[in-house]
């Protein structure tokens, strides 16, 4: 991790710990790896840390992550709170680019969509038909982790009915008839 200014640490502390607060600091500051320390961070070193940052967030809060809270005026409070932590977490982080808790939100959907897409352009893919070497699905490490995150596996959970159809059709031995009563 990378070394940060300690208004920049702090920046959770200073007035009423909002996102307009942080505001107040300087670029030199919020930026402090690029200024301070005279070195450039690659774009994909960012962008890896932003969006592990991002899904610890969402793999601590589940059901705001995988978007299943529903939306009433109670739930909506807590939607906005968890919005604004994370982003005030992730500016204040000393990299990558700062945004509202909205674009922080459209950044977390545009991920989620653009991970399932891949899938279901690879199923849609193996389901035709054609010669030659299956493709192999190229996630990477984030994106499988995202991907179980989103689509968790329900086997073996007794609470969970199972899809399908029930036997309702009449058992018989091979010596017994079936009479038209069976069938009432």
């Amino acid at each position: 991790m990378w070394s940060i200014d300690s208004r920049v640490s702090q920046a959770g502390q200073l007035g009423d710990g909002t996102i307009e607060n942080l505001n107040k600091l300087s670029r030199r500051e919020v930026w402090p790896h690029l200024i301070l320390h005279k070195k450039t961070i690659p774009l994909c070193e960012i962008l890896y840390e932003n969006r592990t940052k991002r899904f610890c967030y969402m793999k601590q809060h589940p059901d705001f992550g995988r978007g299943r809270l529903r939306y009433n005026s109670e739930n909506k409070r807590k939607i906005d709170e968890l919005w604004e932590k994370l982003s005030l977490t992730l500016n204040t982080a000393g990299y990558g680019p700062r945004k509202s808790p909205k674009e922080w939100a459209k950044t977390w959907r545009d991920w989620k969509s653009n991970v399932l897409k891949k899938v279901a352009k690879h199923k849609t893919y193996m389901m035709g038909t054609g010669g030659g070497s299956p493709k192999e699905l190229q996630l990477s490490s984030t994106e499988n982790a995202l991907l179980n995150f989103l689509t968790p596996d329900a086997s073996g959970l007794n609470e969970i009915p199972e899809g399908g159809f029930t036997n309702t059709m009449p058992t018989y031995d091979n010596n017994e008839t079936l009479s038209s009563s069976s069938f009432s």
